[in-house]
């Protein structure tokens, strides 16, 4: 029997930032290895689901001339683009719940698919931050009328405020989106390795093997004068809720924090949440810069403090 992809899963299929045991994070962590925050696998998640809606395959060349193979999830009429950076398990096969429902309220969906996941290529921060900036320059150029959202959840959030704070011409987008992104990299792994008793003896000194260069907290102010929204849940047990209000103190603005509710990147298996998220991206349909005044949106309170 078919599932649609459009419905809520009642079990999310995706894994969490370090679904891997901590003895793995702990071997990784030896050999300062950034593969700790890629964990693909070649797993079809969407057998025996409806797909209501054609996807189209498109390839990007990175700069080091390796070719990716990303998703273009099309509707019927197109208002606005979103261009999503998923967790780091899995593939976006198991990720498209996340943002398949958009697609019915005219938003073209571009999910990006990290070098290593589709590919053979071993991904890093440092490439996929390149891959991911030069995918959107593509996009900025192919939709110039169109209103453009970045949204990523958990790693791809945090990736996502590292590369758009960096991008040339983000001044093209309208708004950048994050769900369960974690503030750096040596703090989630301190995190990780503190739960199981036998990386614990070696947190602190494992954790500053971690590059701080791409941390999301040193680069979420220079993302202003772009709108941000962050997300996150306080029943989060992947990447706590601290890390949200860390990247939304360390933000300028405009930003706005939602509060949301379930576990790690669920909050839009949700219909209220998107509900809310719909209602952000409509407010903030316009391009021009400097920001204009913002429409009071339905479960936002400006100048918000996370709580």
């Amino acid at each position: 029997m078919k599932t649609n992809i459009l419905s809520p899963a009642s079990k999310p299929t995706y894994l969490g930032v370090f679904a891997k045991t901590s003895l793995l994070a702990f071997l990784l962590a030896i050999s300062a290895c950034t593969r700790l925050f890629f964990q693909p696998n070649q797993i079809n998640y969407l057998k025996g689901v409806d797909i209501p809606f054609p996807i189209e395959e498109i390839t990007t060349k990175t700069a080091d001339g390796h070719l990716l193979t990303h998703w273009l999830l099309k509707p019927e009429k197109t208002e606005g683009v979103v261009f999503y950076l998923h967790g780091n398990a899995q593939n976006i096969t198991a990720h498209i719940r996340s943002v398949a429902w958009l697609v019915k309220h005219g938003y073209l969906v571009y999910m990006f698919e990290y070098r290593g996941y589709i590919t053979q290529h071993k991904p890093s921060i440092e490439d996929t931050i390149s891959d991911v900036q030069l995918a959107l320059h593509s996009l900025i150029k192919k939709h110039p009328q169109l209103p453009i959202y970045v949204f990523g959840q958990s790693l791809g959030g945090s990736i996502a405020i590292t590369s758009v704070a960096q991008l040339e011409d983000k001044e093209e987008l309208c708004a950048l989106i994050t769900e369960a992104a974690f503030a750096s990299y040596e703090g989630i792994a301190k995190e990780k390795l503190a739960e199981a008793w036998l990386t614990s003896l070696f947190k602190a000194p494992l954790s500053r093997l971690f590059s701080s260069d791409y941390d999301a907290q040193k680069y979420v102010a220079q993302l202003s004068p772009l709108p941000l929204l962050v997300i996150h849940s306080p029943d989060d047990k992947i990447v706590p809720m601290q890390h949200g209000a860390l990247l939304y103190k360390a933000a300028k603005m405009p930003k706005r924090y939602l509060r949301s509710e379930g576990g790690h990147i669920s909050t839009l298996q949700n219909p209220k949440y998107r509900i809310k998220l719909l209602e952000f991206l409509k407010s903030h349909q316009c391009k021009a810069f400097p920001q204009r005044a913002e429409t009071p949106v339905k479960g936002y309170k400006k100048n918000s403090n996370p709580s």
